[in-house]
């Protein structure tokens, strides 16, 4: 009987359009161990398993579906003041707030046994105190990777780091700083 060959499984493929400090993104690849390759959105192939992004608007969801389909869009806020990343969005903003903790729960069942883990001690830690980034630099930055990243198909050129002047994602920038 002759040996049976063994395939390695495929290395998943995780985008960041989370900014990310090297060090960060560093640290990141280290903890998701060697059967993952983080790539930034920024030298990002067409091809994804999974996308972590910054909380967004439903139109940056739906750009970075159309960027990579068939990925797992994951949105994420992320504090670590060892690395100096600072990611918040609505539920940090909440939390800050005085809330204690927020659900998201598949059932009422499923609620409610969050809510006895939650009665019988916190689930997210509530002495951090994170900087805030702008939602809207964030947006404006996956919407340039992206709008690069078209123009990079369209002319089959070397990687383009801004989108074509006058085009939609500069008019949207534009706008959002008057």
């Amino acid at each position: 009987m002759g040996a049976v060959e063994r395939r390695s499984p495929r290395r998943r493929e995780v985008v960041a359009a989370v900014q990310l400090n090297k060090a960060a993104l560093s640290r990141l690849q280290q903890s998701l161990g060697p059967d993952f390759h983080l790539v930034d959105i920024r030298s990002a192939s067409q091809v994804a398993d999974l996308v972590l992004c910054p909380p967004s608007s439903p139109q940056i969801i739906a750009a970075l579906q159309g960027q990579f389909p068939g990925a797992q869009i994951v949105l994420a806020e992320i504090e670590d003041a060892d690395l100096a990343v600072h990611v918040k969005g609505p539920i940090g903003r909440l939390r800050d707030a005085g809330a204690s903790n927020y659900l998201v729960a598949a059932s009422l069942d499923h609620l409610a046994a969050m809510l006895g883990a939650q009665l019988a001690g916190p689930i997210i830690g509530a002495n951090s105190q994170p900087l805030e980034l702008s939602g809207a630099s964030i947006e404006d930055e996956i919407l340039s990777a992206l709008a690069a990243r078209r123009a990079e198909a369209a002319t089959g050129a070397g990687r383009s780091e801004q989108p074509a002047p006058g085009h939609l994602d500069d008019r949207h920038r534009n706008a959002s700083r008057r």
